[in-house]
């Protein structure tokens, strides 16, 4: 259907997962529980719902968009900083978008681990939802 309708898709993607983070984190922070903890379920479930959607026989998306989304908004500005920049470089040396992405989801645990404090349970959930 063209460029624009695929940025839209990829705007609407990339937003149903930070929407969805943050929604989780609200839930989880009303309920006494911890932030974290409900945003990393809640980007779980977002991700496995885009991928394998029940409206097309659990047969959907990559969760690329959806995935970008959710990094934008559990992680740290640096970290996403960080997993932005080795994606284009990725994707200016080979040109390929599924490229750059599997480079910036493998690197994703290495620059959290590297790019964050690592005190409290806080950091372990979101280094062990990073891989």
């Amino acid at each position: 259907m063209g460029k624009k309708w695929g940025y839209l898709v990829f705007f609407c993607d990339s937003f149903k997962g930070f929407a969805s983070v943050k929604l989780g984190a609200l839930i989880a922070a009303h309920a006494l529980l911890s932030p974290v903890l409900g945003s990393v379920i809640a980007a779980i479930a977002c991700i496995l719902g885009h991928n394998y959607t029940i409206w097309l026989r659990f047969k959907g998306g990559k969760g690329i968009a959806t995935s970008g989304g959710v990094v934008l908004a559990l992680f740290p500005v640096l970290v996403v900083l960080c997993v932005a920049v080795i994606w284009f470089v990725v994707f200016f040396a080979g040109r390929y978008v599924s490229l750059a992405s599997i480079a910036a989801a493998v690197a994703l645990p290495c620059v959290v681990f590297l790019a964050t404090g690592k005190n409290g349970s806080d950091f372990w959930i979101l280094f062990g939802f990073s891989p």
